[in-house]
């Protein structure tokens, strides 16, 4: 299952949204605001950037946050996570996570999210060009049959 958190429905959420239902994934489409610890920790266990991958710095909300907790940098952990969970506007808008593959991709980047599309309905997909089924060509195919021979006059 393939969980989709967004901060606010935009562009980017629209995009991914209208991705999922086009290659028929299942997915659960929730708010950051109902991340959960356990749900937070998978997904930084998956970053490869910690923070950086999920967290919009520049963000009203991120920004809020910093300025509202004295000793912000000396924050343990936990204690971040925590306070993060409580400023769920502070999170990228996007992020798509499947805990079981262990899969996780941040906004709509079309190579990033092509691997929540399962291997074999993508080799299915690469074998399909170029093949010529009941006279149709699949995507990126060459040409059905010779191209026309032209004799040269004499």
């Amino acid at each position: 299952m393939i969980y989709f958190f967004y901060t606010q429905k935009d562009q980017t959420e629209n995009r991914i949204k209208r991705w999922l239902l086009k290659e028929e994934l299942d997915f659960l489409e929730l708010p950051t605001a109902s991340m959960t610890l356990p749900q937070l920790k998978g997904i930084l266990s998956l970053c490869e950037d910690s923070f950086d991958d999920i967290i919009a710095y520049n963000s009203r909300a991120y920004q809020e946050m910093k300025r509202d907790v004295k000793n912000f940098v000396d924050l343990k952990l936990s204690n971040f996570l925590t306070l993060l969970l409580a400023h769920p506007k502070a999170f990228k808008n996007g992020i798509l996570i499947n805990f079981e593959k262990e899969q996780l991709a941040v906004g709509y980047n079309d190579d990033d999210i092509r691997t929540f599309v399962p291997r074999r309905k993508r080799d299915v997909a690469r074998a399909m060009r170029g093949v010529n089924i009941y006279g149709y060509r699949g995507i990126g195919a060459a040409p059905v049959g010779n191209p026309r021979k032209t004799k040269k006059a004499s």
